[in-house]
C-alpha cells in the first residue's frame, strides 16, 4: 500500500503495489523507516552480503542511516572429490546466513525514495530469494 506521504504519479503507484507493503505489525524491532525483508526461505553467502554492503555504501548519502540485520553464522564444509570415505567431515569452505521468510535483511532511514527504489531493483536481481520493501510509519 502506498501512503499519502509519498506523492508519486499514477503509473508509479500501480508498480509500487507489488513492492511496498505496510505490514509493520509483523516486526517487533522497528529499526529505520524502510527495510528489506525476505518473502521466501533461502541463504546468503558472505560474498552476497558484502556486495549489498558495498552497493549501499556507494549509493547512499552521508546523512542516511543503514542497519545490516544479518551476518554469516553457519559454516558449510566440503571435502575434496578425490578423497576416500572416512577421515572426518572436511574443512569449512564458506559461511552462510540462513534467511527465513519474513526476516529483515537491511533497514534504512533518512534516504530518498527514488534512490531506495533503484537499490531495491538491483538487490532483487542478484539475491537468490524474493524480497520486498517495507515502509514502517512512525
Amino acid at each position: 500500500m502506498v501512503n499519502s506521504v509519498i506523492s508519486l504519479k499514477k503509473k508509479h503507484r500501480l508498480f509500487l503495489k507489488h513492492i511496498i507493503s505496510s505490514e509493520s505489525h509483523i516486526f517487533k524491532n522497528k529499526v529505520g523507516r524502510f527495510c528489506l525483508y525476505s518473502i521466501e526461505n533461502g541463504s546468503l553467502t558472505f560474498n552476497q552480503l558484502d556486495l549489498i554492503r558495498k552497493h549501499v555504501q556507494l549509493k547512499i548519502k552521508k546523512n542516511a542511516k543503514v542497519w545490516f540485520l544479518s551476518s554469516p553464522s553457519h559454516s558449510v564444509s566440503k571435502k575434496g572429490l578425490g578423497s576416500r570415505m572416512g577421515s572426518g567431515k572436511g574443512a569449512p569452505s564458506y559461511f552462510i546466513f540462513k534467511v527465513r521468510a519474513g526476516s529483515q535483511i537491511v533497514a534504512f532511514d533518512n534516504i530518498s525514495f527514488p534512490q531506495l527504489l533503484k537499490m531495491f531493483k538491483c538487490f532483487k536481481s542478484f539475491l537468490p530469494f524474493k524480497i520486498r520493501l517495507l515502509y514502517i510509519p512512525f
